[in-house]
C-alpha cells in the first residue's frame, strides 16, 4: 500500500516494488495505491502530485499483478454525502481504506462455504490482460463509524450499493451510463450469511 502523490510513496514506493518484483518473481503483488485528487473538487493542492503519480504509474504497470486505485476525492466524496460528515478526518478516511483492504483480502484470511478465492484466481478471473490489472473497487455498506449498529442491509441492497457510483473508490462516473463491466467480484462475508441468498 502506497499513496501516489508524495515523493515518498511514489518514488521509494515504486522503488520497493521494482526490487520485490526482481527478488521474488514468482509471487504476485497487489498493490492498493491511494492517488492524489482535490478535496473541493478542483485541482489538486499540491503541483507535484499529478507527476508523482504518473510518473509511478509505469513501474505499477511493469511489477504489479493488480492495482486497486483509491482516489483521494473519492473518500472525501464518500465521507461527506454518504456518510454525512461535514468535515472528515484521517480517521474517517483511513476507516474505509481499512475496510476496503480487509474486505477484498477476506477469503485468504476467513474460511467460507466455498473458499475457493485465492490472489491467484482473483487475478486470473478479474484480469483480462496482464498490463490491464487496475481494478475498480466500491464499498458496501457505506456506514459510519457511529452507525454501525443500527445500519442493516441485505443481499440486494448490499449488491444494488456496490454497483452504485456514489459507492465507487475512484470518481470514474456512473458505470451503467458511461462504461462497461468486464468481469465483476462480489465478496459477501458476514456471520448469518446464506449462499443461496448471495447467488
Amino acid at each position: 500500500m502506497h499513496s501516489l502523490g508524495g515523493g515518498t510513496g511514489s518514488g521509494l514506493g515504486s522503488l520497493l516494488l521494482e526490487k520485490l518484483s526482481e527478488e521474488y518473481s514468482d509471487k504476485l503483488a497487489f498493490n492498493f495505491s491511494i492517488l492524489p485528487g482535490s478535496t473541493n473538487g478542483g485541482v489538486s493542492d499540491v503541483v507535484t502530485e499529478p507527476y508523482n503519480a504518473i510518473m509511478s504509474l509505469n513501474q505499477l504497470i511493469e511489477n504489479s499483478e493488480a492495482v486497486f486505485p483509491i482516489e483521494n476525492g473519492a473518500l472525501h466524496r464518500i465521507c461527506q454525502k454518504n456518510l454525512k460528515i461535514a468535515q472528515p478526518s484521517f480517521q474517517d478516511v483511513n476507516h474505509i481504506i481499512a475496510q476496503v483492504m480487509s474486505n477484498t483480502t477476506s477469503t485468504l484470511r476467513f474460511q467460507g462455504c466455498e473458499n475457493n478465492s485465492d490472489i491467484r484466481k482473483l487475478c486470473t478471473n478479474l484480469v483480462p490482460f496482464p498490463r490491464i490489472h487496475f481494478l475498480l473497487q466500491a464499498q458496501a455498506p457505506l456506514i459510519g463509524l457511529g452507525n454501525a449498529k443500527w445500519e442493516r442491509l441485505g443481499i440486494p441492497e448490499m449488491a444494488a450499493q456496490m454497483f452504485d457510483a456514489r459507492s465507487l473508490l475512484s470518481d470514474s462516473g456512473d458505470l451503467r451510463l458511461s462504461g462497461k463491466i468486464l468481469t465483476a467480484s462480489c465478496l459477501f462475508r458476514g456471520k448469518n450469511l446464506s449462499a443461496l441468498e448471495a447467488e
